[in-house]
């Protein structure tokens, strides 16, 4: 072979490295690309999880707070109607005792009269 020849050929193979060379690198600058665009969105997914976390966060302490202001409210109203069940009851005793003191007289006063008879 001669040099010429085998110049020819180098010459070629160097061609076709420098092509396979360029193809790679455009191909590198793409998956560059690729991976800057998957770390922006990386990014921005982040943020909105934090910012979810956070809301969530704060809703659960609203919730919480709720739940102790309708438990606070309940606790009050439960007090209040003990209160008025009492006062209906110390109500009931009264009318019994009145009742009775009724009946008593009535009695005392069947006992003079059949005291009478006798």
């Amino acid at each position: 072979m001669t040099t010429a020849c085998e110049f020819g050929a180098v010459e070629e193979e160097v061609k076709t490295l420098q092509e396979e060379l360029a193809e790679l690198h455009a191909k590198e600058q793409s998956l560059a690309s690729e991976h800057t665009e998957v770390l922006k969105e990386i990014g921005v997914k982040t943020q909105q999880l934090k910012d979810a976390l956070e809301k969530k966060e704060k809703l659960m302490l609203k919730l919480v707070e709720e739940e102790k202001k309708a438990l606070k409210k309940e606790k009050k109203e439960m007090e209040e109607q003990k209160k008025r069940d009492k006062e209906e009851m110390l109500k009931l005793v009264e009318e019994e005792k009145k009742e009775l003191k009724e009946k008593e007289r009535v009695w005392e006063g069947k006992g003079k009269k059949f005291s009478a008879l006798l």
